[in-house]
Formats: C-alpha cells, sequence, structure tokens
C-alpha cells in the first residue's frame, strides 16, 4: 500500500518516532493536502536534490495535524 513518504536523516527519524521531535522545519512548501498519515523514513545521507535517494528505514507512522 503507498505511503506519503518523508526522509529524515538519522537519528531524527528515530526522535519523532519516540516523540522527542514533534516539529520538522524543511526549506520547501509541502503540498496543500498533506493531512492524514505520514511514513517517516530514516536515512544516513541528507538529500539536496529531487530525485536522490538513499537506503532508509521505515521507523513510524505519523499523523500529520498541521502544515
Amino acid at each position: 500500500m503507498p505511503h506519503k513518504t518523508l526522509s529524515i536523516v538519522h537519528p531524527n527519524g528515530t526522535r519523532i518516532a519516540n516523540g522527542e521531535k514533534t516539529i520538522e522545519v524543511r526549506r520547501w512548501l509541502p503540498p496543500a493536502d498533506l493531512t492524514g498519515n505520514l511514513l517517516i523514513v530514516e536515512n544516513k545521507n541528507f538529500l539536496f536534490k529531487e530525485g536522490e535517494t538513499d537506503i532508509g528505514i521505515p521507523v513510524a507512522i505519523v499523523k500529520i495535524k498541521s502544515v
């Protein structure tokens, strides 16, 4: 089943999953319809450009409250 996904650099994905980090700030504007469940994938490298990839591990499914 496909999920909306957000890549987070280690250790912050785990911190989100544990409830220690509740705010994520990005330089780009997320889609207006970004509500509901979001899969958090934790990876080792920053992804700077659209289309870049890294091998990550899923750490949580979170519910977006506001953008």
